[in-house]
């Protein structure tokens, strides 16, 4: 390559640098009340003009810090002192697997590892939505949503029949999973709230699926079946992937889920509107909410989809490799 295109090559890099370290520094600009985020800058554009230009690793690097800051769908909180984000880019991603791995390791569903995260293959996966909650740089919560796929789900582990059945039902199905929130914030509950609603705000209007389900430890079938009126569907096993703790399997019809939140939300005073307010629907947003909060999850996916797994980011995990037990 001789002095004047590698000139021109420079140039290029240098002004798409610019456009992305002015994404990075906008990312604090007003969001006042529950604003949704998404600002309409195509970074996987400027990502691919980097590459074109032949851009270097720092160079991307400069678009991945972009990316994270620009993924923010809402903000929460008596003071919006909560931002629930996206996790688009590699960094937020091993940031939720990270949280996920600390809490595991806490409570005996995993073993130590040497990188510190908790993972699977149907995490990679194109179509799976993980969020991240933080209050400011510090990280609360995390929730994923794995959808069907030829990988399957990852509950089929140990209820491949029962899952089998409502696929033969004729239902699309999402899976819950990896729901954790930071013991500093465990008694927070507006980072509860938060990560029990934008599932199945995910699931029925972005996914557009029929049913959701969850594996959980029996523990926390009680709040699940009285709070969110889920329904058990496979009984209590042995789950060899949380180092054989025991979970159940509960199921969600999401159009159902949509009917109890209007209820539970009406003036009236039903016999039914009663039951549901003592659930945690009353709080959840309304359907017009809940479709505006879908509109900015569709425009965030379609212009920051997950940061690609390329080979300097997989020399640094195992994502790919085979795994047996916890």
């Amino acid at each position: 390559m001789n002095g004047t295109e590698q000139n021109r090559r420079g140039d290029a890099v240098n002004h798409l640098r610019t456009i992305a370290t002015a994404l990075r520094s906008a990312r604090n600009s007003a969001a006042s009340g529950r604003r949704t985020g998404g600002r309409g800058t195509d970074l996987a554009a400027v990502l691919a003009g980097i590459d074109a230009a032949g851009g270097t690793v720092a160079d991307r690097a400069v678009v991945e810090q972009a990316r994270q800051a620009d993924c923010v769908v809402e903000r929460f909180g008596p003071k919006n002192e909560f931002t629930l984000v996206l996790a688009a880019s590699a960094e937020d991603r091993k940031t939720c697997w990270r949280l996920v791995y600390e809490e595991y390791l806490a409570k005996g569903y995993t073993k130590p590892n040497a990188e510190r995260l908790r993972y699977s293959a149907h995490d990679a996966l194109p179509d799976t939505f993980t969020f991240l909650v933080k209050e400011g740089e510090t990280p609360a919560g995390t929730v994923s949503i794995y959808p069907d796929s030829p990988l399957g789900l990852p509950g089929e582990e140990i209820y491949g029949d029962e899952i089998e059945t409502l696929r033969r039902a004729g239902r699309t199905l999402v899976e819950i999973g990896r729901l954790t929130i930071a013991p500093a914030f465990a008694n927070d509950r507006k980072i509860l709230m938060e990560m029990v609603e934008v599932p199945g705000m995910v699931a029925r209007s972005v996914m557009k699926a029929d049913d959701m389900v969850i594996t959980v430890n029996p523990n926390h079938c009680s709040f699940y079946e009285r709070m969110m009126r889920f329904e058990t569907v496979g009984p209590a096993k042995v789950f060899g992937s949380v180092c054989g703790a025991e979970a159940v399997l509960l199921r969600m019809d999401l159009a159902l889920q949509a009917r109890m939140i209007e209820q539970a939300r009406a003036p009236q005073s039903g016999p039914d509107s009663k039951r549901l307010r003592r659930t945690v629907y009353r709080a959840f947003r309304d359907a017009m909410a809940e479709r505006n909060f879908a509109r900015c999850v569709r425009r965030l996916q379609r212009l920051y989809p997950p940061m690609p797994y390329d080979r300097s980011y997989l020399q640094g995990t195992n994502l790919f490799m085979p795994r047996s037990g916890c």
